[in-house]
C-alpha cells in the first residue's frame, strides 16, 4: 500500500485539480513517535512490525481514493483528494487513536506506539509542492512539540 505510490507525482496531479477549482484536498504527514527507540529496544524486526501495523491500520481508515506514500524511514504522507479540512482532521484522529490502541506482539514484551500527525490542505495559492510539504512538516513538528500522540494542523 505505501511503497508503490510516488508522493510528488500524485501530489502534482491533485495540486492541478485544486488549482483548477475542481475539489479541495488535504495531506497528512504521519510520523511514528520515537521510532529509533523502538528499533534500538526491540530490534529491526519489531520496528518492521510497527511499520506494517501502521500500514494495515491505515488501509482500514483511508478511502480507496486516498493516496498513501512512504516518504522515508518511519515517515508517511497521505494525499486526500476531495476532502474538507474538518473531515480530514476526523480521519487523522481516528487513525491516531487506532494505531495507539493496537499492540505489537513483540518477542520480549508487547508494546504500543503512538504517532504524530501533521495536517494541512492544498492551497491554490501555493507556489510549489514545497510549500505544502513545509506546512505539513511544521504541523507534524508542532504535534511532537506539544507532547506527541496527537494531530496538529497548519492551514
Amino acid at each position: 500500500m505505501w511503497a508503490n505510490l510516488d508522493f510528488d507525482e500524485n501530489a502534482r496531479k491533485v495540486e492541478a485539480s485544486v488549482k483548477a477549482g475542481q475539489y479541495p484536498a488535504a495531506v497528512l504527514m504521519i510520523d511514528i513517535d520515537r521510532f529509533k527507540a523502538i528499533d534500538d529496544t526491540f530490534g529491526h524486526a519489531e520496528g518492521d512490525k510497527a511499520l506494517c501495523l501502521l500500514a494495515d491500520t491505515s488501509r482500514r481508515q483511508l478511502r480507496d481514493s486516498d493516496l498513501p506514500c512512504r516518504t522515508g524511514g518511519e515517515d508517511f504522507m497521505v494525499i486526500m483528494p476531495s476532502m474538507s479540512p474538518l473531515a480530514t482532521e476526523a480521519v487523522a484522529q481516528r487513525l491516531r487513536v487506532e494505531i495507539a490502541e493496537r499492540a505489537i506482539a513483540a518477542e520480549q514484551v508487547p508494546f504500543h506506539f503512538p504517532v504524530s500527525i501533521g495536517l494541512t490542505s492544498f492551497k491554490a495559492s501555493d507556489a510549489s509542492l514545497d510549500a505544502l510539504t513545509r506546512r505539513a512538516d511544521a504541523a507534524s513538528y508542532q504535534a511532537k512539540h506539544e507532547g506527541r500522540d496527537r494531530v496538529a494542523t497548519r492551514w
